[in-house]
């Protein structure tokens, strides 16, 4: 009986035994598919485990280096052949090379993925550009910031993938006695890899600690800075409004009170207006946004004689603007003439800006007896009244010339009945002229001592070679001298004609005839 129990507790065992060897086997098998995934996963694209492979690679590269250094030495020391320094001397050359390549692994065993780029230097916010720099230079330093922590994540992961490698290769190691040898040294690699991957990670940790405190600092005084220059600038922009309104309404004023009788003054006042309404904007912008104002004066005093020499001609176009406008003896709507070395010019102002004046070309004598032509917009730089002669056809409270024409008589014409012929002719279209210009001579005496002076027309007799010139001087609107000129002379021409003992005759020139001069009256 005794027998008995003990054969069946023997087969027992047995059975139990092979169960237990059928269990382990497929846990063993288990955990090899566990093993293989995670080595799929890691092998597939994992970043952290490129890098660290190469790593190993740089370490294996050093040691081949070391060895090439040795080999080279006893090739030399042992005088061997030229061919096989030469070979060493290459194999060295190589492995230098190829570390050239991988040398980021030097401080890292992850390579530059755990490197830390400079945050670079904070941008100073002076200006409403600036602002865009700052607000750009913070959005990258929390896009940095965010990628750096998503490195780190990714690293986070791949240790866990590595802690649950080893866990199943120490179930492995428990389970697997036939391969206990190989799972050994497999997870000394694990051993080491996790060291080398903690230690990078506790480094990186930290910098990105670091990097984040520093860059959180900055964004901190950016904000700041940032508030304050748009601050600056709504006050700014409210003082510019505020001045363009105050400009607005001024005009509007002066529109209000001279549009109908002053146009010239509220042409004046509108220059003023824009005049001074840009040098505030300027000065308002120039306090604003320049750092050392009087660094820029003293830059600016040392720079003022060679600007003022390089730019004279525009200076002075400014400066003879300011005496345009300030003395008022040249206005819009006045009719000049300018004389210089080159030429003359006639016409109406139509503009007055701060570089120049502008010109239209009316009909008028000097078109007549020079290029015959008019209509023309002719702009005169302003710097022109301190360099050149100006007539004004209509100063001040002017608005008649002295005009005149001439016909030649001869000798024997009665000159006194002439006179009065032409006395008469000129009173007709005069008389008018005479009653206004009376007038503004009065006014204009209030700012000039201006003599008494005659303004009924005036007759003069002169002998010329040949003739008498009977010369008619008369008051003329300055806008219409021609018209009036042309209407004296188709009368007086007349009259003469008409008159029996009153002879015109052509004004005498000379002929030369064959080398010989000879006066011939025609």
């Amino acid at each position: 009986m005794n027998k008995i129990i003990l054969l069946l507790l023997f087969c027992f065992s047995l059975f139990a035994a092979e169960q237990n060897k059928a269990s382990t086997l497929e846990m063993i098998e288990v955990n090899k598919d566990k093993i293989n995934q995670i080595d799929r996963e890691l092998n597939s694209g994992d970043i952290w485990i490129k890098k660290y492979n190469d790593y190993l690679t740089y370490k294996r590269l050093l040691v081949e280096q070391e060895d090439a250094k040795d080999r080279l030495y006893v090739l030399k020391k042992q005088n061997a052949s030229a061919s096989e320094i030469k070979n060493a001397q290459k194999r060295l050359e190589t492995i230098k090379n190829q570390l050239a390549l991988i040398d980021q692994y030097k401080r890292s065993s992850l390579g530059d993925l755990t490197l830390i780029g400079d945050i670079g230097d904070k941008p100073e916010v002076t200006n409403p550009i600036s602002v865009i720099y700052a607000l750009t230079f913070i959005q990258h330093s929390v896009d940095q910031i965010g990628t750096y922590k998503q490195r780190l994540a990714s690293l986070d992961k791949t240790i866990d993938l590595l802690e649950n490698k080893k866990k199943l290769l120490v179930e492995q190691k428990n389970l697997d006695d036939a391969n206990k040898t190989a799972i050994s040294e497999k997870l000394d690699q694990i051993n080491a890899m996790l060291k080398d991957f903690d230690n990078e990670r506790e480094d990186f940790d930290a910098t990105i600690s670091i990097y984040e405190k520093k860059n959180q600092d900055i964004v901190k005084t950016l904000q700041a800075e940032i508030k304050t220059e748009l601050t600056k600038l709504g006050i700014i922009v409210f003082t510019i409004s505020l001045i363009i309104a105050l400009s607005i309404v001024s005009k509007k004023f002066a529109q209000r009170y001279w549009a109908e009788h002053h146009q010239e003054r509220l042409y004046v006042a509108a220059k003023v207006v824009n005049f001074s309404a840009v040098v505030l904007i300027a000065i308002t912008l120039l306090i604003a946004y320049s750092s050392n104002v009087g660094y820029m004066v003293t830059i600016l005093g040392f720079a003022s004689a060679g600007i003022a020499i390089s730019l004279k001609d525009w200076f002075l176009s400014i400066f003879g603007w300011m005496t345009i406008l300030t003395t008022g003896q040249i206005k819009v709507g006045n009719r000049v003439k300018i004389i210089g070395k080159d030429g003359e010019v006639a016409g109406d102002i139509l503009d007055v800006s701060l570089m120049r004046i502008t010109l239209y070309e009316d009909v008028s004598l000097l078109g007549y007896t020079k290029d015959q032509r008019a209509g023309r917009v002719i702009f005169i730089p302003n710097s022109y009244i301190f360099t050149h002669i100006i007539i004004s056809y209509n100063h001040s409270t002017l608005q008649t010339i002295w005009d005149s024409v001439y016909v030649t008589l001869s000798y024997n014409s009665d000159l006194e009945k002439a006179v009065e012929i032409g006395k008469e002719i000129a009173l007709k279209h005069s008389k008018h002229m005479i009653t206004l210009a009376d007038r503004q001579m009065n006014k204009l005496r209030s700012s000039y001592n201006v003599p008494k002076y005659g303004t009924n027309p005036r007759v003069f007799t002169f002998i010329e070679r040949g003739c008498i010139v009977l010369n008619v001087w008369y008051l003329s609107n300055y806008f219409t001298p021609m018209v009036t000129k042309s209407l004296v002379t188709r009368e007086l021409v007349k009259a003469l004609r008409e008159a029996e003992d009153i002879e015109i005759v052509y004004a005498p020139h000379t002929v030369v005839v064959q080398g010989q001069q000879t006066l011939q009256s025609m």
